[in-house]
């Protein structure tokens, strides 16, 4: 094997390496866009669920109330905006594993042309070494 080969064979090895290491960075994110989006819909039904109060109380109890219902709110908000972001980081998650992938794409089709041109080599020599066998044949009769 020559020392060419080898480096395009190490170079493939890490580019896969890389490669594998994006899509488990895209993984990842795939798993915290669904978390995201559990949270999110957990808090949409938590907010949902508060009961409109209509009865007579006191001013503190109300205030109570609406920093609750106002608090909840906010949960919603904060969880739609982390399940945005999530959604933000999956997809540059998903196009350094496409960057990535085509980088071994393109080693790949450099180690199947050194392999073709390795073999034409090799069948070169093997058809030079019959032509002199044959050469050498000829000579002596």
């Amino acid at each position: 094997m020559s020392a060419r080969r080898d480096r395009i064979g190490s170079v493939l090895r890490i580019r896969r390496i890389q490669e594998e290491a994006q899509r488990g960075r895209l993984l990842l994110a795939n798993v915290e866009v669904t978390s995201a989006a559990a949270v999110t819909e957990q808090r949409r039904s938590s907010y949902a669920d508060l009961a409109p109060t209509a009865d007579e109380r006191p001013a503190t109890a109300f205030l109570a109330d609406r920093a609750h219902r106002t608090a909840s709110a906010s949960a919603v908000l904060h969880a739609e905006g982390e399940e945005q972001a999530a959604g933000e980081r999956k997809l540059v998650a998903q196009q350094a594993w496409t960057a990535a992938a085509r980088e071994v794409d393109g080693v790949e089709r450099l180690v199947d042309r050194e392999r073709t041109r390795a073999y034409a080599e090799q069948l070169k020599a093997e058809q030079l070494a019959t032509d002199e066998a044959a050469l050498a044949r000829r000579g002596t009769r």
